[in-house]
This record gives C-alpha cells, structure tokens and sequence, in this order.
C-alpha cells in the first residue's frame, strides 16, 4: 500500500487511544473514533483493509450504543488494528476475528481478503486500462 507507512502509525495511535479508552465516558471515545475514520480514509481503494477499517469503526459505534459490552469492543478492536496492521502487508486477518465481526453484521457475509497492490501496480493497472480503452 502506498500509505503504508502512514496506515501504520495511525494503527499505532488507534492502539494508544484504545489503551486509554473509557467505555464509560463517551466523550473520551471521540479521538479514537476520529482515528478509526482515518483508517478508513487511508484504506480507500483496498477493499479488504477498508471493509475492515469500516467494521472496527462499528464495533465502537455498537459499544457506545451498548450493543456489545465494553470488554468484547476492547477485544475486537485490538485484534482488528493487529489484523489491519497484517493485512496492510499482506497477511489475511484470522478467520475467528471475520466471522465475529460478520456475526455482529459489520463485515459482508461475501468478505475475502485480497492483499493490497504492490507499489506502483497501481499506476500499472491504470496504465493498462487507459492503453486498453483506447486501442479498442
């Protein structure tokens, strides 16, 4: 991923909020709520890392609104910023994580990890899209 570098300490400073987090004191939770959305932001355009981006960023919507105790969104959460931190570099998250988080409706049934481009496939594909357009 392009933004490698950067999705990593952003993972890093969501891990540091949730250390600290109140599951009491809702209005605490705001950093770390701005934080998942940035993750999503930087997944844009990887479709397995955002998807699961998107599903942390649910798991502490459900907390706050008490659909799940405060213990199981902490548990979630870390495994979800270790998992995107894998995916980031290639590795899928475990399948126990995706059924959880596909069980409480915030990841698609038809989920399935595809690591994310290499550097500079990006443009590659891009290229070769334009290229196949206009020769045909």
């Amino acid at each position: 991923m392009p933004q490698f570098q950067e999705l990593q300490q952003s993972v890093d400073g969501a891990s540091r909020l949730l250390d600290e987090a109140n599951f009491e004191d809702l209005p605490s939770l705001g950093p770390l709520l701005e934080r998942l959305e940035g993750l999503i932001d930087l997944c844009r355009g990887y479709p397995s890392a955002e998807d699961l981006a998107r599903a942390l960023k649910g798991v502490l919507e459900k907390a706050v609104f008490e659909e799940i105790p405060p213990e199981r969104a902490k548990r979630l959460l870390r495994e979800g910023l270790t998992a995107l931190k894998g995916v980031s570099e290639g590795s899928p998250p475990s399948e126990v994580l995706l059924q959880e988080l596909k069980s409480l409706g915030l990841l698609p049934e038809e989920y399935s990890f595809s690591p994310p481009p290499e550097e500079g496939q990006d443009l590659q594909g891009l290229l070769d899209e334009l290229a196949y357009r206009f020769l045909t």
